[in-house]
């Protein structure tokens, strides 16, 4: 504005986030299909292990092949099964 109050530019920033929320919705479908495909899974035992050897993932055919619910084993240490 200048001395008298009259506007005398006017800036505006615009940033498209179409792009990102779009990938952001392919990555949750792709691991929600991922999830499916692992649980449909009942004649091997599929499960998955964080950085420090803990059960993070539990899928039916474990649940049928080792005899314990997810809620039995997800957060515990992998050796638990060797011991």
């Amino acid at each position: 504005r200048d001395s008298q109050g009259q506007l005398l530019g006017f800036a505006q920033l615009i940033h498209d986030l179409s792009e990102g929320r779009a990938a952001k919705e392919a990555l949750r479908r792709s691991q929600e299909q991922f999830r499916l495909l692992v649980q449909s899974v009942t004649d091997y035992a599929i499960y998955m292990l964080d950085h420090r050897g803990r059960i993070t993932n539990w899928n039916l055919g474990a649940q049928r092949i080792k005899g314990y619910l997810p809620e039995e084993v997800i957060g515990r240490h992998f050796s638990c099964f060797y011991t």
